[in-house]
Protein backbone atom coordinates (compact mmCIF):
# COMPACT_ATOMS: atom_id res chain seq x y z
CA UNK A 1 0.00 0.00 0.00
CA UNK A 2 2.58 2.34 1.02
CA UNK A 3 4.49 1.52 -2.18
CA UNK A 4 1.29 2.34 -4.06
CA UNK A 5 1.15 5.88 -2.54
CA UNK A 6 4.47 6.46 -3.32
CA UNK A 7 4.32 5.77 -6.59
CA UNK A 8 1.12 7.51 -7.51
CA UNK A 9 3.00 10.43 -5.67
CA UNK A 10 5.59 10.23 -8.39
CA UNK A 11 3.43 9.88 -10.75
CA UNK A 12 1.10 13.13 -9.88
CA UNK A 13 4.18 14.99 -9.57
CA UNK A 14 5.71 14.21 -12.88
CA UNK A 15 2.31 14.95 -14.44
CA UNK A 16 2.54 18.37 -12.92
CA UNK A 17 6.03 19.46 -14.16
CA UNK A 18 5.72 17.83 -17.09
CA UNK A 19 2.56 19.47 -17.99
CA UNK A 20 4.78 22.59 -16.65
CA UNK A 21 7.51 21.89 -18.90
CA UNK A 22 5.23 21.35 -22.16
CA UNK A 23 3.93 24.51 -21.82
CA UNK A 24 7.21 26.16 -21.30
CA UNK A 25 8.78 24.22 -23.85
CA UNK A 26 5.35 24.99 -26.40
CA UNK A 27 5.89 28.54 -25.45
CA UNK A 28 9.98 28.59 -26.58
CA UNK A 29 8.94 27.32 -30.33
CA UNK A 30 5.88 29.28 -30.75
CA UNK A 31 8.52 32.71 -29.72
CA UNK A 32 11.37 31.41 -32.19
CA UNK A 33 8.15 30.82 -34.77
CA UNK A 34 7.25 34.38 -34.30
CA UNK A 35 9.92 36.05 -35.90
CA UNK A 36 8.78 34.96 -38.88
CA UNK A 37 5.59 35.00 -38.61
CA UNK A 38 2.19 34.06 -35.79
CA UNK A 39 1.40 31.56 -38.29
CA UNK A 40 4.87 30.06 -37.89
CA UNK A 41 4.70 30.30 -34.40
CA UNK A 42 1.81 28.50 -33.84
CA UNK A 43 2.58 25.38 -35.98
CA UNK A 44 5.67 25.45 -34.54
CA UNK A 45 4.31 25.17 -31.34
CA UNK A 46 2.66 22.14 -31.84
CA UNK A 47 5.61 20.13 -32.73
CA UNK A 48 6.40 20.22 -28.90
CA UNK A 49 2.50 18.91 -28.12
CA UNK A 50 3.02 16.19 -30.77
CA UNK A 51 6.12 14.98 -29.73
CA UNK A 52 5.12 14.85 -26.22
CA UNK A 53 2.13 12.72 -27.00
CA UNK A 54 3.59 10.60 -29.41
CA UNK A 55 5.21 8.18 -27.96
CA UNK A 56 2.46 7.53 -25.66
CA UNK A 57 -0.15 7.52 -28.49
CA UNK A 58 2.26 4.70 -30.02
CA UNK A 59 1.86 2.50 -26.83
CA UNK A 60 -1.51 2.25 -27.34
CA UNK A 61 -1.51 1.25 -30.75
CA UNK A 62 0.46 -1.15 -29.59
CA UNK A 63 -1.77 -2.21 -27.33
CA UNK A 64 -4.63 -2.64 -29.62
CA UNK A 65 -2.26 -4.93 -31.90
CA UNK A 66 -1.67 -2.11 -34.68
CA UNK A 67 2.18 -2.21 -34.55
CA UNK A 68 2.56 -0.76 -37.53
CA UNK A 69 0.75 2.46 -36.47
CA UNK A 70 2.64 2.71 -33.62
CA UNK A 71 5.97 2.48 -35.08
CA UNK A 72 4.85 5.64 -37.96
CA UNK A 73 3.79 7.47 -34.63
CA UNK A 74 7.18 6.61 -33.19
CA UNK A 75 8.63 7.71 -36.08
CA UNK A 76 6.91 10.90 -36.35
CA UNK A 77 7.56 11.53 -32.58
CA UNK A 78 11.19 11.63 -33.02
CA UNK A 79 10.99 13.72 -35.86
CA UNK A 80 8.66 16.37 -33.80
CA UNK A 81 11.08 16.19 -31.42
CA UNK A 82 14.09 16.93 -34.00
CA UNK A 83 12.32 19.86 -35.11
CA UNK A 84 11.31 20.94 -31.54
CA UNK A 85 14.69 20.61 -30.62
CA UNK A 86 15.92 23.09 -33.57
CA UNK A 87 13.26 25.76 -32.48
CA UNK A 88 14.74 24.99 -28.62
CA UNK A 89 18.32 25.83 -30.37
CA UNK A 90 17.46 28.52 -32.34
CA UNK A 91 15.64 30.27 -29.37
CA UNK A 92 18.05 29.84 -26.74
CA UNK A 93 20.88 30.81 -28.93
CA UNK A 94 19.32 34.02 -30.21
CA UNK A 95 18.38 35.04 -27.16
CA UNK A 96 21.75 34.07 -25.72
CA UNK A 97 23.13 36.42 -29.11
CA UNK A 98 20.96 38.72 -28.36
CA UNK A 99 21.61 39.89 -25.03
CA UNK A 100 25.08 39.51 -25.91
CA UNK A 101 25.31 41.97 -28.68
CA UNK A 102 23.23 44.59 -26.63
CA UNK A 103 25.55 44.54 -23.78
CA UNK A 104 27.72 45.15 -26.45
CA UNK A 105 26.41 48.00 -28.27
CA UNK A 106 25.42 49.26 -24.87
CA UNK A 107 29.14 49.40 -23.05
CA UNK A 108 30.45 50.75 -26.46
CA UNK A 109 28.34 53.78 -26.95
CA UNK A 110 29.06 53.95 -22.71
CA UNK A 111 33.11 53.49 -24.09
CA UNK A 112 32.08 56.67 -26.46
CA UNK A 113 30.67 58.82 -24.08
CA UNK A 114 33.54 58.42 -21.99
CA UNK A 115 36.48 59.15 -24.76
CA UNK A 116 33.97 62.47 -25.85
CA UNK A 117 34.35 63.06 -22.10
CA UNK A 118 37.89 62.71 -21.82
CA UNK A 119 38.38 64.81 -25.46
CA UNK A 120 36.13 67.80 -23.65
CA UNK A 121 38.07 67.51 -20.46
CA UNK A 122 41.44 67.83 -22.51
CA UNK A 123 39.76 70.96 -24.35
CA UNK A 124 39.05 72.40 -21.23
CA UNK A 125 42.12 72.29 -19.85
CA UNK A 126 43.88 73.85 -22.68
CA UNK A 127 41.81 76.41 -22.62
CA UNK A 128 41.84 77.45 -19.06
CA UNK A 129 45.55 77.01 -19.34
CA UNK A 130 45.65 79.53 -22.33
CA UNK A 131 43.18 81.95 -20.30
CA UNK A 132 45.36 81.36 -17.41
CA UNK A 133 48.86 82.55 -19.86
CA UNK A 134 46.82 85.33 -21.22
CA UNK A 135 45.43 87.04 -18.02
CA UNK A 136 49.27 86.65 -16.52
CA UNK A 137 50.87 88.27 -19.45
CA UNK A 138 47.86 91.02 -19.92
CA UNK A 139 47.09 92.57 -16.29
CA UNK A 140 45.49 95.29 -17.47
CA UNK A 141 42.77 93.83 -19.15
CA UNK A 142 41.00 92.94 -16.01
CA UNK A 143 40.37 96.27 -15.78
CA UNK A 144 39.57 97.52 -19.52
CA UNK A 145 36.66 97.53 -20.60
CA UNK A 146 36.64 96.72 -25.09
CA UNK A 147 33.66 99.06 -25.40
CA UNK A 148 35.82 101.73 -24.25
CA UNK A 149 38.79 100.70 -26.62
CA UNK A 150 36.66 100.41 -29.28
CA UNK A 151 35.38 104.00 -29.00
CA UNK A 152 39.12 104.92 -28.24
CA UNK A 153 40.14 102.98 -31.78
CA UNK A 154 36.89 105.06 -33.28
CA UNK A 155 38.20 108.21 -32.20
CA UNK A 156 41.93 107.60 -33.79
CA UNK A 157 40.71 106.49 -36.78
CA UNK A 158 38.69 110.30 -36.92
CA UNK A 159 41.92 111.91 -36.07
CA UNK A 160 44.12 109.22 -38.56
CA UNK A 161 41.59 110.60 -41.55
CA UNK A 162 41.78 114.05 -40.70
CA UNK A 163 45.64 114.19 -40.75
CA UNK A 164 45.69 112.85 -44.63
CA UNK A 165 43.20 115.64 -45.68
CA UNK A 166 45.18 117.92 -43.52
CA UNK A 167 42.38 118.97 -41.81
CA UNK A 168 44.60 119.70 -38.02
CA UNK A 169 46.70 122.40 -39.28
CA UNK A 170 49.19 120.08 -41.27
CA UNK A 171 49.89 119.68 -44.60
CA UNK A 172 47.25 116.93 -46.24
CA UNK A 173 49.12 113.21 -46.17
CA UNK A 174 50.62 111.01 -43.32
CA UNK A 175 53.43 112.23 -41.84
CA UNK A 176 54.98 112.01 -38.50
CA UNK A 177 51.67 113.15 -36.54
CA UNK A 178 49.44 110.39 -38.64
CA UNK A 179 52.00 107.65 -38.53
CA UNK A 180 52.41 108.51 -34.42
CA UNK A 181 48.53 108.07 -34.64
CA UNK A 182 48.40 105.04 -36.90
CA UNK A 183 51.17 103.05 -34.02
CA UNK A 184 48.85 104.05 -31.15
CA UNK A 185 45.90 102.52 -33.00
CA UNK A 186 47.99 99.20 -34.02
CA UNK A 187 48.72 99.33 -30.50
CA UNK A 188 44.81 99.67 -29.12
CA UNK A 189 43.48 96.93 -31.35
CA UNK A 190 46.40 94.89 -29.73
CA UNK A 191 44.49 95.28 -26.72
CA UNK A 192 40.99 95.06 -28.39
CA UNK A 193 42.12 91.52 -29.44
CA UNK A 194 43.76 90.31 -25.83
CA UNK A 195 40.57 91.39 -24.70
CA UNK A 196 38.21 89.68 -27.05
CA UNK A 197 40.54 86.35 -26.96
CA UNK A 198 39.86 86.41 -23.32
CA UNK A 199 36.33 86.88 -23.36
CA UNK A 200 35.72 84.10 -26.21
CA UNK A 201 38.08 81.75 -24.01
CA UNK A 202 36.09 82.43 -21.04
CA UNK A 203 32.85 81.71 -23.21
CA UNK A 204 34.33 78.46 -24.33
CA UNK A 205 35.20 76.96 -20.91
CA UNK A 206 31.96 77.80 -19.67
CA UNK A 207 30.17 76.31 -22.65
CA UNK A 208 32.04 73.61 -22.53
CA UNK A 209 32.20 73.00 -18.57
CA UNK A 210 28.28 72.84 -19.03
CA UNK A 211 28.71 70.05 -22.07
CA UNK A 212 30.73 67.94 -19.86
CA UNK A 213 28.99 68.17 -16.85
CA UNK A 214 25.75 66.65 -18.96
CA UNK A 215 28.28 63.95 -20.45
CA UNK A 216 29.07 63.36 -16.48
CA UNK A 217 25.29 62.87 -16.03
CA UNK A 218 24.93 60.78 -19.34
CA UNK A 219 28.25 58.62 -18.81
CA UNK A 220 26.43 57.87 -15.03
CA UNK A 221 22.72 57.18 -15.98
CA UNK A 222 23.84 55.46 -19.22
CA UNK A 223 26.06 52.67 -16.29
CA UNK A 224 28.69 50.11 -17.63
CA UNK A 225 25.79 46.80 -17.99
CA UNK A 226 27.64 43.32 -16.92
CA UNK A 227 25.98 40.59 -18.86
CA UNK A 228 25.55 37.19 -17.04
CA UNK A 229 24.70 35.06 -20.53
CA UNK A 230 28.67 36.76 -21.55
CA UNK A 231 29.64 35.82 -18.24
CA UNK A 232 28.29 32.03 -18.37
CA UNK A 233 30.31 31.96 -21.96
CA UNK A 234 33.36 33.41 -20.67
CA UNK A 235 33.48 31.25 -17.80
CA UNK A 236 32.47 27.99 -19.63
CA UNK A 237 35.08 29.22 -22.20
CA UNK A 238 37.60 29.03 -19.29
CA UNK A 239 37.56 25.94 -18.00
CA UNK A 240 37.26 24.46 -21.79
CA UNK A 241 40.11 26.07 -22.87
CA UNK A 242 42.48 26.79 -19.78
CA UNK A 243 42.80 30.20 -20.82
CA UNK A 244 42.33 33.29 -17.91
CA UNK A 245 41.10 35.63 -21.28
CA UNK A 246 39.80 33.25 -23.55
CA UNK A 247 39.22 34.69 -26.99
CA UNK A 248 36.03 35.67 -29.00
CA UNK A 249 36.25 32.68 -30.94
CA UNK A 250 36.67 30.61 -28.22
CA UNK A 251 33.30 32.20 -26.23
CA UNK A 252 31.19 31.94 -29.50
CA UNK A 253 31.57 28.56 -29.68
CA UNK A 254 30.62 27.80 -26.04
CA UNK A 255 27.63 30.48 -26.58
CA UNK A 256 26.69 27.71 -29.21
CA UNK A 257 27.38 24.64 -27.20
CA UNK A 258 25.68 25.84 -23.98
CA UNK A 259 22.71 26.13 -26.47
CA UNK A 260 22.65 22.65 -27.72
CA UNK A 261 22.89 21.25 -24.39
CA UNK A 262 20.22 23.71 -22.95
CA UNK A 263 17.96 23.36 -26.24
CA UNK A 264 18.90 18.83 -25.32
CA UNK A 265 17.23 19.14 -22.29
CA UNK A 266 14.46 21.47 -22.06
CA UNK A 267 13.60 19.12 -25.44
CA UNK A 268 13.24 15.71 -23.91
CA UNK A 269 12.10 17.15 -20.31
CA UNK A 270 8.46 17.54 -20.78
CA UNK A 271 8.18 13.66 -22.79
CA UNK A 272 10.37 12.03 -20.23
CA UNK A 273 8.45 13.44 -17.27
CA UNK A 274 4.93 12.67 -19.26
CA UNK A 275 5.98 9.21 -19.45
CA UNK A 276 6.79 8.68 -15.82
CA UNK A 277 3.23 10.05 -14.72
CA UNK A 278 1.73 7.59 -17.74
CA UNK A 279 3.59 4.77 -18.01
CA UNK A 280 1.03 2.12 -18.12
CA UNK A 281 -1.92 4.55 -20.14
CA UNK A 282 -1.63 1.46 -22.81
CA UNK A 283 -2.81 -0.50 -19.95
CA UNK A 284 -5.43 1.31 -18.68
CA UNK A 285 -6.95 1.57 -22.03
CA UNK A 286 -6.72 -1.97 -22.95
CA UNK A 287 -8.50 -2.39 -19.84
CA UNK A 288 -11.02 0.17 -19.96
CA UNK A 289 -11.58 -1.21 -23.49
CA UNK A 290 -11.69 -4.59 -22.65
CA UNK A 291 -14.11 -4.41 -19.63
CA UNK A 292 -17.46 -3.69 -21.57
CA UNK A 293 -16.50 -6.66 -23.59
CA UNK A 294 -16.56 -9.15 -20.76
CA UNK A 295 -19.47 -7.65 -19.57
CA UNK A 296 -21.04 -8.26 -22.51
CA UNK A 297 -19.79 -12.13 -22.44
CA UNK A 298 -20.95 -12.90 -19.19
CA UNK A 299 -24.43 -11.27 -19.94
CA UNK A 300 -24.59 -13.73 -23.23
CA UNK A 301 -23.86 -16.45 -20.55
CA UNK A 302 -26.61 -15.77 -18.22
CA UNK A 303 -29.03 -15.27 -21.12
CA UNK A 304 -27.72 -18.65 -22.64
CA UNK A 305 -28.32 -20.00 -18.74
CA UNK A 306 -31.75 -18.88 -18.76
CA UNK A 307 -33.09 -20.37 -21.96
CA UNK A 308 -31.35 -23.60 -20.86
CA UNK A 309 -32.76 -23.51 -17.54
CA UNK A 310 -36.45 -22.75 -19.50
CA UNK A 311 -35.88 -25.20 -21.58
CA UNK A 312 -35.29 -27.87 -19.20
CA UNK A 313 -38.17 -27.17 -16.56
CA UNK A 314 -40.59 -27.51 -20.00
CA UNK A 315 -39.39 -31.15 -20.70
CA UNK A 316 -39.41 -32.34 -16.98
CA UNK A 317 -43.26 -30.58 -17.47
CA UNK A 318 -44.06 -32.72 -20.47
CA UNK A 319 -42.39 -35.98 -18.69
CA UNK A 320 -44.85 -35.71 -15.85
Amino acid sequence: MHASLAENTIKRVALVAGLISLVCGVAMSFEYGRAMSYTHGLLLAMLGVAGAISFSGADMMRARGRPLVAGIITAAGVMCLIGEYTTHFGYTVGSRATDTQQTMVHNANLETLRENRKNEQANLDLWRKQLIELTSANAWAASVKADGLRSELATLNERIEAERAGKRGRAAGCRAECERLQNERNALERRIAVIEQQADLTKRIEATQRILDQKVDTVAATGYRSSKIINQSIGFAQISTGEIEPSATAVGWTQIILGAVIALFTTFLAPLLLQIAMPDLAGRQDHTQSQPTTDARHTVIRERDARFDHLMAKVREAAA
